[in-house]
């Protein structure tokens, strides 16, 4: 039962259900429990109780409630639009021959890793009550989560390094491995994962390693994260400076129009947006509150605007969609042809299509110029794939 909060496990009617209170939002002690009765006849009350969530427990003030739905609400909403687009694109990338080459394949993995870490976060969130109750589970999914997360950053560092090489160095670009790209992607952020975690064992063994506020020790995750994050703002800044020397032939307002339509498009694929709100710009808890929800959608939405603006807009992977359906349309075309196009080739058996071969070749030297060159072709294509067909 999903109450745009939490997910509700199966209750027997009559008893209470209890689960660990929503996490990932200020305010809320989620080592406690939330509370919903589950009536005599099989219904669930109207509203869960959200009260003992707060530390100390008091009553939770309906605006607090409602900005906390909302807030939950964006981030199912957006993991599971992106999730879905994700998939989509992965399917188009590897479908279709002509896009194999080694940027698709960057983008797929960068995609694979919004794909699992959305996956693991609804999963996480709609089983919370069966993770409270094994402590290892849901250490275990909050590993996975935070390694997916990081490997994702490092996968923009490798966006970011091969775009780089290609724009600035054009002629090293080639030279670039796609097993060194997978090294850096998947295999460097092991070491720091391993050090997360054995740091969380032996000094904060706590709260299903759940991060209710950084500490030194969530430092370890977070230091190389900001610093592919800043070299990827290096590598932007020159790909765009490379970008406007370009352009300088054109127009200026022209120029100033791709130069920002270019770092539109670059900013989702090396994340330079988090550069923006590594620190909460805000002092008044209204502005706190903005902040989170822009934090909360740029999270859940990146994965969709990937699919959109390095699938869904590329040209190649409309070219080849096009031509897709064109060869598919011609094919349906010729088979129609086949089967309907001629009254004189209705009939199903294979002396009937020799009847009408040798009424073809009957046409006199003279009637020749008044058959139509093109009905000629078609009816003997026809012809032959009718007589393959039975045979």
């Amino acid at each position: 039962m999903w109450d745009t909060l939490s997910c509700w496990p199966k209750t027997a009617a009559g008893k209470e259900s209890y689960i660990p209170c929503p996490h990932k939002h200020q305010g809320i002690d989620f080592t406690k429990n939330a509370t919903r009765k589950c009536s005599e006849n099989g219904t669930w009350a109207e509203k869960a109780n959200y009260n003992g969530c707060l530390n100390p427990p008091h009553q939770v003030p309906e605006d607090n409630l409602r900005r906390l739905t909302a807030k939950t609400s964006i981030l199912y909403v957006g993991y599971s639009l992106s999730t879905i687009s994700l998939l989509i694109s992965l399917f188009i990338f590897r479908y279709f021959r002509s896009l194999h080459c080694v940027r698709t394949l960057i983008h797929c993995n960068l995609m694979l890793t919004f794909v699992f870490r959305n996956i693991l976060f609804i999963i996480f969130s709609c089983i919370l009550g069966e993770v409270h109750r094994r402590p290892w589970m849901c250490k275990l999914m909050m590993t996975f989560f935070h390694y997916f997360t990081t490997s994702s950053f490092f996968w923009m560092f490798v966006e970011g390094l091969y775009l780089y090489f290609m724009i600035v160095h054009a002629m090293r670009h080639n030279k670039i491995k796609f097993i060194y790209c997978i090294i850096i992607g998947w295999v460097a952020p092991t070491p720091f994962l391993i050090l997360w975690i054995i740091l969380k064992k032996l000094y904060e063994d706590t709260h299903c390693w759940l991060p209710v506020q950084l500490s030194a020790y969530d430092a370890v995750l977070y230091t190389p994260v900001i610093t592919i994050l800043c070299v990827n703002l290096i590598f932007f800044l020159n790909v765009l400076c490379v970008l406007i020397c370009q352009l300088r032939r054109t127009e200026e307002s022209l120029q100033y129009k791709k130069a920002f339509r270019a770092s539109g498009i670059l900013i989702p694929l090396l994340g330079i947006n988090y550069l923006l709100f590594i620190v909460n710009p805000g002092s008044t808890p209204a502005s706190k509150e903005v902040f989170s929800y822009i934090i909360a959608f740029l999270q859940a939405t990146q994965g969709l605007f990937l699919a959109i603006l390095y699938c869904f807009m590329n040209s190649d992977v409309r070219a080849a969609l096009a031509k897709k359906v064109r060869d598919h349309m011609e094919t349906r075309s010729v088979t129609t042809k086949c089967t309907y196009g001629s009254p004189s080739l209705q009939k199903s058996t294979h002396e009937d299509y020799h009847l009408v071969s040798l009424r073809m070749a009957r046409v006199s030297p003279g009637d020749q110029d008044s058959v139509s060159p093109q009905w000629d072709a078609e009816e003997t294509l026809c012809i032959d794939l009718k007589e393959k067909s039975v045979q």
